[in-house]
Order: structure tokens, then sequence, then C-alpha cells
């Protein structure tokens, strides 16, 4: 009987040592952050989105008489759409949100495919206060933009032109070829987090 006290005293001690030496704390902390980490998971706040449809009209950008064979544009095309909104519902108490029509937006992939993000493209949104880009720039840059952010109330409709244009260029853009565009329309402060989420988007076909 008296090895077995010996042994347990000695289990006592070594205990003790370890927890003196910051251990065993050590390791009680790291389970308390970890616990707390997971908590705040289960906590994050979910704030439901407004509904917004959106459509467009028409659908397909006919550029095939602009770009010839040769793959040149002679001179500078413009073809336009008109998006329209219509608020089906604003949750909670609010009676309107801000709302942003986009090329680009978080965890989505660009609104442009590789043969439309050209010096020689434009896309912006024009309104009797002027343009708003969403791609290029009066100097043609060849950049995307933030975007047209405007307000929307409950059972409000929006209708909105969207401009494209080609520059005169030549071996810029290919004869023959279709794109596809896509447009997202990106509430801020909400999904989970609040973090801002896409609630519609449209696509629209570019042919040449």
């Amino acid at each position: 009987m008296m090895w077995i006290v010996v042994v347990a005293a000695a289990t006592l001690i070594a205990t003790v040592a370890v927890y003196e030496t910051g251990v065993i704390p050590s390791r009680v902390q790291e389970a308390r952050l970890e616990q707390q980490r997971l908590d705040q998971q289960r906590q994050v706040t979910y704030v439901e989105p407004s509904d917004i449809r959106m459509s467009v009209s028409p659908s397909t950008l006919n550029y095939t008489a602009a770009v010839n064979a040769s793959d040149d544009v002679a001179t500078q095309t413009w073809k336009n759409a008109t998006i329209t909104l219509e608020v089906k519902d604003i949750p909670g108490t609010k009676d309107k949100t801000t709302v942003t029509l986009t090329l680009q937006a978080p965890g989505e992939d660009d609104g442009l495919p590789d043969e439309l993000e050209q010096n020689e493209f434009q896309v912006y949104i024009y309104t009797t206060e002027g343009k708003t880009w969403l791609f290029g720039s009066d100097d043609w840059d060849g950049e995307y933009k933030g975007g047209y952010t405007f307000d929307m109330s409950e059972n409000q409709e929006k209708e909105i032109t969207l401009v494209t244009t080609m520059k005169a260029c030549e071996d810029v853009f290919e004869d023959g070829e279709t794109h596809t565009i896509t447009l997202y329309l990106w509430e801020p402060g909400v999904g989970y987090g609040a973090q801002g989420k896409v609630i519609d988007e449209v696509t629209l076909t570019l042919e040449t």
C-alpha cells in the first residue's frame, strides 16, 4: 500500500509543478479563447436583404455592324439598354434602401469578360445628371469603377439607361464573337454579419 501513496504523492507534486510553470493555465486560456471564437461565430447577425428585381431590354447589344471582318471599328459606336428595377419588399421598418448597380461585387466574378476589358470600351449609366461610370472614363482608361448608387423606396419602379460604347480602333475586338456582361445589384449592410450582399443580377449578350 505504501507504494501507491508514494506514486499518488509524486503525481500531485508533478501536477503542482506543471501548474506553477504556467502550462495548464496557458492551455485553459487557449481553450477559453477558442470557445469565445465559436460563440462569436454562432452570434453572427443576419440582416434580411431587400427584394428588388431587375430586368433588361434589349438583352442583346449588337455590335456586328461596328466590328468588321478585319477586327476594326471604323467609327465610335454606342449601344444602349434599359434596366428596370421593381421593389417587391424592403424588410423591417425601413421604407427605403440604398443600392449600387455595379460590374464588380465582392465574391463575384468581374462583370466583363477579358475580351471587353479594353481601354477602347466603356460602360456607364446615363441620367439627367450626367454619366456615372461602371467601366472606363472620359480618358478611356479601361478600369472598373465603383458603380451607380441610388435609393429605392417601397413599391417603387425605376428605369435606368445603361450605355456601352466602342471607340474607333484596330485589332482590339474580334469579329463574330459573343460575350456576356453581368450587372450586379449590391445592397450594403445586409446578409451575414451585415457585410452586404448581391440581391439581384442581370446579364446581357454582346455580339461583334
